[in-house]
């Protein structure tokens, strides 16, 4: 009893297959007889592992033949298992680089949005960078300073304005 689905069979020195496990092949010819030239030895055929061994001094040969499908059949599986597992590790690990790039790209986000919209005139924007790290504080501080003095300089503005208007009157 073999621990793989195999065929076990008796081989004649004219490559006929006198016995063997299954009773179609009594009687019909071995078509690797040419490769049974050594006492003991194997060889891969046809998709199938074939181990024989020359029985004693006679001319008869014991072939056992294995599918290889049948004797890899744990491997193949491990091998599927190994690069399912592995695909979802690489999601998973891409997926958390994913999240800590855009925490690390939020407050930079912020800073751009500010900017954005005092491009569009909108000089009361502020940038709020309480819990951003320390470099981010710092350019929000900077960016809501350089705000303040804009609207310190305009409303400066408009009220030398209006002493040329009162001038002028």
């Amino acid at each position: 009893k073999m621990e793989f689905e195999s065929e076990v069979f008796i081989v004649d020195s004219n490559n006929r297959i006198v016995c063997g496990t299954s009773e179609e092949l009594t009687g019909t010819e071995f078509k690797h007889g040419n490769k049974l030239k050594e006492v003991s030895s194997s060889f891969i055929s046809d998709s199938s592992l074939y181990n024989y061994q020359k029985v004693g001094d006679w001319n008869f040969y014991i072939v056992s033949r294995i599918p290889l499908v049948k004797m890899f059949r744990y491997n193949i599986l491990v091998v599927i298992l190994l690069i399912v597992l592995s695909m979802t590790v690489t999601y998973f690990g891409l997926l958390v680089c994913k999240n800590i790039v855009n925490k690390a790209y939020r407050p930079l986000d912020y800073v751009i949005s500010g900017m954005n919209s005092a491009a569009e005139g909108k000089l009361d924007v502020r940038i709020n960078m309480e819990n951003a790290g320390a470099d981010f504080q710092k350019v929000a501080y900077g960016f809501n300073f350089m705000m303040d003095k804009i609207n310190d300089l305009m409303h400066q503005v408009k009220l030398e304005q209006q002493e040329m208007d009162q001038i002028r009157f």
